[in-house]
């Protein structure tokens, strides 16, 4: 259980999950691939509910944390206060101080000097093959929505080399699998952008393409197209015990940003069976992403390449591993055509970034990168307090 990482444990194997806790977002994989079908036959007990194996160390009382930008949709943008739901009902509250963070949004490891707790996605039985960090994994129900928006140029996909467990061969890697075909998230893509968080100076950082480097705030923020892992956040952590963003953004810069961190008393990951296909998805032909493999281990993933697996993503079925053809071929098109002001500004971010750390000029000059693109504007932090 070192570096964060949980097996929840359900007492029969079709239910047999391992945990990755990749960052502060807590997906899961199956370990086997009968196990989405299998009928379990002769037990009269019914099945049971999930357990943690390995359970983690909870947290001590003196620990705090550091809230992200914008987060959860029942929150206030400025203080942050949340409520996290658990099967629809809010069991308790997280309030948060969010002005001038942001840190789970953006790739702050320059800043953060040798603390080793930055290479905890890059440890134990999954290691991403991108380098992207915080990278917030979507459903494939948002997935379709960023596409039926001609936003898939905000997407990108993830596999995950293994050492153990299920895997296959694709692209000369040996990668985490159902089966034999590669599983994948899909995932909100980060830009360098000229970023001042948690009062630094401004520097080039890999940021969110949807957070306004200025205000430090979500453009989705509240709308139908926020992603439910960044609403949320931090709960699920909270509840296991794992380290969150906001404690390492606190231990580098200081700060008391998380005002209430009680921990939602039934709060859960919800992982099961049915996040294959939801969250979790698996390619069919891993003969025809081999070369996309190849690319984006070396970190230059092509629109194509993005567009296949967003395009698989948003053609698969919560709980099996079916792909839906016409679905398939749809969504790729509409991948491949897709122009919206996230791909002009992305273009542009990339010629004027200098390199990862380096600074750079204000912030404000995103008003002629991405607003005058078209995109949304948000509040800033004098128009809600």
């Amino acid at each position: 259980m070192a570096d964060g990482r949980y097996g929840l444990y359900f007492p029969y194997s079709r239910y047999r999950y391992a945990t990755i806790c990749d960052h502060h977002f807590l997906v899961a994989f199956p370990r086997s691939l009968r196990s989405l079908w299998e009928t379990r036959g002769g037990d009269s007990e019914g099945p049971q509910a999930p357990r943690t194996v390995g359970a983690a160390t909870p947290r001590q009382e003196t620990a705090t944390s550091c809230g992200r930008g914008p987060m959860a949709r029942t929150r206030s943008l400025l203080t942050g206060a949340a409520t996290i739901f658990h099967r629809g009902q809010p069991t308790a509250s997280m309030e948060v101080n969010c002005e001038g963070c942001a840190g789970c949004c953006l790739d702050w490891r320059p800043l953060a000097g040798d603390d080793q707790a930055h290479a905890h996605d890059r440890r134990g039985r999954y290691r991403p093959l991108d380098d992207t960090y915080n990278l917030a994994p979507l459903s494939g129900d948002e997935v379709r929505a960023f596409l039926d928006a001609g936003q898939a140029g905000a997407m990108t996909p993830r596999l995950y080399r293994t050492s153990e467990g299920p895997s296959t061969t694709v692209g000369g890697v040996e990668v985490a699998a159902v089966g034999d075909r590669p599983a994948f998230l899909v995932g909100l893509r980060k830009v360098p952008k000229p970023v001042a968080p948690f009062d630094t100076d401004p520097a080039w950082l890999p940021t969110c393409v949807f957070l306004d480097p200025a205000t430090l705030q979500c453009r989705l923020h509240g709308g139908d197209r926020y992603p439910d892992t960044c609403a949320t956040y931090p709960g699920a952590n909270l509840a296991l015990g794992a380290e969150t963003e906001c404690e390492r953004v606190e231990r580098a810069h200081g700060g008391e940003r998380l005002v209430d961190d009680a921990v939602p008393a039934e709060a859960d990951p919800r992982l099961g069976p049915a996040a294959v296909g939801a969250r979790v998805f698996v390619h069919p032909e891993p003969e025809r992403v081999e070369r996309a493999v190849e690319r984006i281990v070396a970190g230059e993933p092509t629109r194509a390449d993005r567009a296949e697996f967003l395009a698989v993503a948003a053609a698969s079925s919560p709980g099996t591993l079916a792909v839906n053809d016409d679905r398939y071929e749809q969504a790729r098109e509409r991948a491949l055509d897709a122009d919206s002001w996230v791909d002009a500004a992305v273009t542009e971010w990339r010629e004027r970034a200098g390199d990862v750390g380096e600074s750079a000029p204000a912030p404000a000059t995103c008003e002629t990168v991405e607003e005058a693109q078209g995109a949304p504007d948000t509040p800033g932090w004098d128009d809600v307090k």
